[in-house]
């Protein structure tokens, strides 16, 4: 068993990993995107995803499938082995019935989360990666992440949050690393448009709401002009 996972990386060319790493970027923005009928919703749920697919396979061009395969696996379908344990012993005598659904998602979530596993495991056991340094030019705004996130969700959700980033980080995608940073806080600008559009949208709003918008908007700006300086860089 463990020289089948060992060599599970190997019983899969390099060209159609590529493949299946897009082809499960479709099926994450299908499952993040469907049954959203309004555009405000939609564009909420998009930006998010698409930075981090775009980190995925960006990770992936440079070489670094690994960091690819586990962010995948953290930030999108990794909790689908544990859904589908709890939807098969989800039968409830009361009811007599099954209290879970049972859909293509919860079968096709598994089959990817299964891969993923596999591959990760595959490429550790064999040490096929390389580690860079985190001694970057993104150091200070991941703290300056790391700060708002910790006031606006708390410790355990500001280090979950950074783990994929500090992935990218290590693998030395920088660009991969600041898209993660940015999903962080993509969404904030559609909220604050939601809630102007809606009646009394602002009216409930507090004071912390708007302290942790602003500073949302400001680590968008200082992300995007990373960004902006990275691209310049490899023109």
């Amino acid at each position: 068993m463990l020289a089948f996972v060992r060599n599970f990386k190997t019983l899969i060319p390099k060209s159609f990993v590529t493949i299946i790493l897009a082809v499960l970027s479709v099926i994450a923005l299908f499952i993040r995107l469907v049954g959203d009928t309004e555009i405000i919703d939609f564009l909420y749920d998009l930006l998010p995803i698409a930075l981090i697919v775009f980190a995925v396979l960006f990770l992936d061009y440079k070489g670094q499938t690994l960091a690819a395969h586990i962010i995948m696996f953290m930030m999108v379908f990794g909790d689908a082995v544990g859904t589908f344990f709890r939807s098969i012993f989800s039968y409830n005598f009361g009811l007599a019935d099954f209290t879970a659904t049972f859909d293509w998602q919860l079968f096709v979530g598994l089959i990817i989360c299964v891969y993923l596993m596999l591959m990760i495991a595959s490429y550790i056991l064999t040490n096929d990666y390389k580690v860079s340094s985190l001694k970057t030019a993104l150091t200070f705004p991941l703290l300056l992440l790391v700060v708002y996130l910790y006031f606006r969700y708390g410790l355990t959700t500001a280090i979950i949050s950074v783990l994929p980033i500090l992935i990218a980080l290590l693998s030395g995608v920088h660009l991969a690393a600041l898209a993660l940073m940015l999903c962080q806080v993509v969404q904030t600008p559609i909220d604050i448009i939601d809630r102007i559009f809606t009646e009394n949208g602002l009216k409930f709003t507090s004071v912390t709401y708007w302290l942790v918008s602003l500073a949302a908007l400001y680590l968008i700006y200082l992300f995007v002009m990373a960004g902006l300086k990275m691209i310049k860089k490899t023109e």
